[in-house]
């Protein structure tokens, strides 16, 4: 398994990456956070896609990746307004 942490506590912050080659487990956690996390999604670990973004919200995700691709997550420039969100992004399958 690979996963990757990460505590945002303003925009324009990411995680590293973690290669997915079946199935992935995303989760966000926060008491007070005011702001937008966006998934993102690369095939070549260099162009980013998005996936899904949440709003103001504690999440729990599971997601399969047939074939492979790179994941990671984080707030865009200006979709942070206040507060801290941890999350964490495994992949399950090796």
């Amino acid at each position: 398994m690979s996963k990757v942490d990460l505590t945002i506590t303003a925009e324009n912050q990411f995680s590293d990456s973690v290669r997915v080659q079946r199935e992935f487990v995303f989760s966000l956690y926060s008491n007070s956070f005011t702001g937008k996390i966006t998934l993102q999604r690369s095939f070549d670990n260099v162009t980013w896609g998005d996936v899904e973004v949440f709003e103001d919200t504690s999440t729990e995700k599971n997601g399969e990746q047939p074939g492979g691709a790179y994941y990671r997550f984080g707030c865009k420039t200006g979709d942070f307004t206040s507060g801290t969100i941890d999350g964490r992004l495994a992949s399950t399958a090796i």
